[in-house]
């Protein structure tokens, strides 16, 4: 084989010890010590007459610049051609992997190697190794392989430059003079990528000369390995074996070398070039069992045949094409097979919704009915598969369909059922179980249904209620209380197994709301079956009823345990009415229940006529407005002040914890201020906590020294809930009172609340707000971190009270924030909160969203200035601290001219500036600054770095007219106003894009 060099001659016999050195010495070797890193790289594609050696290129001499003689070759030393050495065995043990060695070498130092590399294996080749007429053909094994790597690295370099890459991280302002190494690292890597593009074609002309001649001649090359390499010892210099090199076929360079050029094709948008290198970078991979040489990365040679082949509207030729590639080809075939992929996806589960749902609207769009109808259907099958379908939006559908479309529906379904797991299995009954109830009778699906394979996945049960063709019986029980249809139940949550057995007359209890109904199921299973009350209670789990009430039942002596029972029943199905927000029908069964206790019970019926009334305050609080249709707001109010004097005059019979908090309640949301406030000499938790409330929100406005006393009761009423041993529910009212009698807490802490999530009046929630926040800082005693509140002037500034557990405040606190957010989701005095919580907690980024959401809200998308109320100083400084934590310095930097009280804080600005690690926009961001210090401190940071762009950039931010300090003020003004604007739409793009 032909040599590329001449061997060194052999090594001494004796034994010599080898040379140790570390990673810095072998990197410091590569760059030469003696002379600055941009200096050699100049002189490298500069110097005419290059036949020197490698260290010679690097040499400066000072004394003889100005001599026509030829400066003498310097010999490195032993020591430096072993560092040399071992850089290049780095290489061989990476087998020049250029991908992973890109990633931890720097560009010039990996230039230096492959230019240490080419001296060593082609010296000859050194000068003309940009020449487009360099001959392949004249190349050994070896040297074929080292040249082709380095037009190799050069290609790849030019593509990996035009890729986004985080910015090089600066140091702070050195000593006059002084140079930072990394921009000039930065610098001789400009300087090298510039050649490299001029140098292109030649390097691109090679590669293509490559690949011709080894799929003509089916050459191989010989890769360098570490065997070829031995270091030079004390006493004798090393030797190169190049016959210990591995032979690389073929089929590995031409993939290697078409993945390369495919990238450069495809940066240089010849799109055509790229697919065809990439067609067989994907054929010779797909066929190399174990490579030597040959590295790439799948994901991303995919991603370029999918993008090339969407660009030029060809078929991506794989073996095994995704979902998503098949999809995309039915979209350009006019959605020829696209039913049949998303069949098939509905197993695999491969494509996102959104996408099929982009499908789903396209086709509308375009008018293909047919093809639309099939892929809703599958669309909504996937959807029943993830447990998220609803059955009200199908069945306009479904009622208008043919014969061919409820058929596709059940193969549909059928095919989906083989190939489903126990939980989409059973997503899938209850979801055909729907569909049998809610669809007319002459659809016969249910028919449909028992005749396919559908029928093998029921029992014998569920078959035999399938056949009974009484849809509308069971849809009976829904117009006794004039409702429109039945479709009007799938808005609520279902509490019907898909087990229940509609034929059976316990899934018929289950599923009735009808008094006689009701009773006739009871009557069947009490006295014909011999169920007991434990056993039908049982039958469903969200059966609750009231303590109070359960307690009457059990002693009631004038009725009879099936009266007890179907009580019971009547009451629990009311509360679960009341869970499920079905208001109309719970009133009905407490009707149906006091109308039966009319001569058997006062008390009871009592009872039951304050459940009506929760009933009537439930549904006020869920839709403010909405009430039944024999009751008025007034009529309301005065039941709520009916049912609070009874406690004060301490009655005998006196409503539930319950119905006592929702009475409260809603007086404090109606704003019964002046009411509550007078209601002095009651020892009920609630009724006392809503007068110091109403006391606070009624003065407000008023002198401040009544007012202040009146905020000091309600702080120590609220202070002592969050004292140890306050945190047990009481069972009744009277146990209510007795704890006021006693050093506890005015209200149990989880009745406080549940009170306070009842509350919907804004001054009230603002207030209350205040003060837990105000409790929580001075509880952690963190100045630094104060969260600002409306109000904060009324609390006081010390905790007089021990032992007041901070973690409870603090969830309190947040609990109630998210309330009133849900309340009013645009108070702007809320999201500041709420951000300063945030903020304390270490969410940064989720502080500067509520931050701008509260500008946002309160000038309509920053169409005007904001309010000073909103953003102060205070919360300018938090926002930067928020963006420091980010390392958005240059956020930071902008952020900093909106400090107003004391000036922009120009300290922070430069230190931000000058920040290495900036994850934000950059220079996008100068367009919104109006400082003209800071942007000539930008002019003159960059100018120093050699960041012409970034100069520019600030130049142009610097030159605006409106920004010209002579201009008039309301010009100067609106200068600011634009560019506050821009920049926080920009960051609430961000943030709450």
């Amino acid at each position: 084989m032909k040599r590329s060099c001449d061997e060194p001659s052999t090594s001494s016999r004796k034994r010599a010890r080898p040379v140790r050195f570390t990673v810095q010495q072998i990197m410091d070797a590569l760059a030469d010590s003696d002379t600055d890193e941009a200096e050699f790289h100049q002189e490298y594609y500069d110097n005419s007459s290059s036949d020197d050696d490698f260290d010679s290129d690097m040499a400066s001499d000072d004394e003889d610049g100005g001599r026509s003689k030829e400066p003498k070759p310097i010999e490195p030393s032993k020591k430096v051609r072993a560092l040399r050495l071992l850089a290049i065995k780095v290489g061989c043990h990476l087998r020049w992997n250029l991908m992973a060695m890109e990633k931890g070498i720097p560009t010039p130092i990996l230039q230096a190697l492959l230019i240490h590399l080419l001296q060593i294996c082609v010296p000859s080749v050194i000068d003309n190794i940009h020449n487009p007429d360099l001959e392949v053909s004249g190349l050994s094994e070896l040297g074929f392989f080292v040249v082709h790597l380095f037009h190799r690295w050069c290609v790849r370099s030019v593509v990996r430059d035009s890729f986004p890459t985080k910015p090089v991280k600066q140091g702070f302002m050195g000593m006059p003079g002084q140079v930072d190494p990394a921009i000039v690292m930065a610098q001789a890597t400009d300087t090298i990528i510039r050649k490299f593009k001029e140098e292109l074609p030649a390097s691109i002309t090679f590669l293509e000369n490559c690949l011709q001649m080894l799929e003509t001649e089916h050459g191989t090359a010989r890769m360098p390995m570490l065997e070829c390499f031995s270091l030079p010892t004390e006493e004798s210099d090393g030797q190169l074996l190049w016959d210990n090199g591995i032979d690389v076929t073929a089929q590995e360079m031409i993939c290697q070398i078409c993945f390369d050029l495919g990238a450069l094709y495809f940066f240089k948008s010849d799109y055509r070039k790229a697919y065809e290198k990439f067609r067989i970078c994907k054929q010779l991979h797909s066929k190399l069992e174990e490579p030597v040489y040959c590295s790439i990365d799948v994901d991303r040679l995919r991603g370029y045949l999918t993008s090339c082949s969407s660009l030029l509207g060809v078929v991506a030729d794989t073996n095994q094409p995704s979902l998503f590639d098949r999809a995309e080809a039915a979209r350009k075939r006019d959605f020829i097979g696209i039913v049949e992929i998303l069949c098939e996806d509905n197993l695999k589960q491969e494509l996102d919704m959104v996408y099929r749902g982009n499908l789903q609207d396209e086709l509308q769009k375009r008018g293909l009915t047919d093809i639309h109808v099939n892929v809703y259907l599958c669309n909504v099958v996937r959807t029943v598969l993830e447990g998220k379908a609803l059955v009200s939006p199908i069945l306009d559908t479904l009622k208008a369909a043919d014969t061919y479309i409820l058929s596709f529906l059940i193969d549909l379904l059928s095919n989906v059922m083989k190939g489903s797991s126990v939980t989409q299995r059973s997503n899938l009954k209850c979801f055909i179980w729907h569909l049998i109830e809610l669809l007319p009778p002459e659809s016969a699906f249910s028919q449909q249904v028992l005749s396919c394979d559908l029928a093998s996945y029921f029992n014998e049960a569920e078959i035999a209620e399938l056949a009974v063709d009484d849809i509308d019986s069971n849809n009976m029980y829904l117009q006794d209380f004039g409702m429109e249809e039945a479709t009007n139940m799938t808005s609520y949550p279902s509490t019907r197994e898909s087990s229940y057995n509609m034929s059976d007359v316990e899934g018929q209890l289950l599923a009735v709301y009808d008094p006689k109904l009701i009773k006739d199921l009871l009557t069947e299973l009490y006295e014909n079956r011999g169920l007991n009350r434990e056993q039908i209670i049982s039958l469903n789990e969200n059966w609750q009823v009231p303590k109070e009430l359960k307690h009457m039942l059990d002693n009631v002596d004038k009725l009879r345990e099936f009266d007890r029972i179907y009580l019971h029943v009547l009451i629990a199905k009311a509360r679960h009415c009341m869970d499920l927000r079905i208001y109309e029908r719970a009133r009905q069964l407490f009707h149906a229940v006091s109308s039966i206790l009319q001569d058997v019970s006062y008390v009871m019926k009592k009872h039951v006529g304050w459940q009506v009334l929760l009933t009537e305050l439930s549904q006020v609080s869920f839709n403010e407005g909405a009430l039944g249709d024999h009751m008025s707001l007034s009529d309301l109010l005065m039941q709520c002040k009916q049912c609070l004097t009874l406690i004060r005059l301490g009655q005998d019979i006196t409503p539930s914890i319950e119905v006592v908090e929702h009475c409260t309640a809603f007086l404090c949301n109606i704003g019964e201020w002046n009411y509550l406030s007078d209601l002095n000499n009651t020892a009920d938790g609630f009724i006392e906590f809503s007068r110091l409330l109403a006391a606070v929100v009624k003065d407000l406005g008023q002198q401040q020294k009544s007012l202040r006393k009146q905020a000091r009761d309600l702080w120590d009423a609220v202070l002592g809930i969050y004292q140890p041993g306050n945190a047990k529910r009481p069972q009744t009212t009277r146990d209510s009172a007795m704890r006021r009698d006693q050093q506890y807490g005015i209200l149990p802490r989880d009745l406080f609340l549940s009170f306070l999530h009842r509350l919907r009046e804004p001054t009230a929630l603002s207030l209350l707000t205040s003060l837990l926040a105000k409790m929580q800082s001075i509880l952690k005693e963190d100045s630094t971190g104060e969260i600002s509140t409306e109000y904060q002037h009324l609390w006081p500034s010390t905790v007089g009270s021990p032992g007041t557990s901070v973690s409870a405040v603090e969830e309190s606190l947040k609990s109630v924030l998210a309330h009133s957010l849900r309340v009013c989701p645009s108070r702007p005095a809320w999201l500041r909160t709420q951000a300063d919580v945030c903020l304390a907690e270490g969410a940064h980024a989720t502080a500067m969203r509520f931050y701008l959401e509260a500008g946002l809200v309160a000038t309509d998308f920053f169409t005007c200035p904001v309010p000073k109320q909103v953003y102060d100083d205070t919360v300018f400084r938090r926002m930067i601290r928020c963006c420091q934590q980010m390392q958005c310095h240059t956020q930071v930097a902008v952020l900093c001219q909106f400090l107003e009280d004391s000036g922009p804080d120009y300290a922070t600005a430069f230190k931000a500036l000058q920040e290495r690690n900036v994850y934000d926009a950059m220079d996008a961001y100068y367009c919104c600054i109006w400082d003209v210090s800071i942007l000539e401190f930008l002019v003159h940071l960059h100018s120093r770095k050699g960041q012409m762009d970034k100069r520019q950039a600030a130049l142009r931010a610097l030159s605006q007219m409106d920004l010209n300090s002579n201009n008039p003020d309301q010009i100067q003004r609106r200068a600011v106003h634009v560019r506050k604007a821009k920049f926080l739409r920009a960051l609430a793009k961000q943030y709450l894009g």
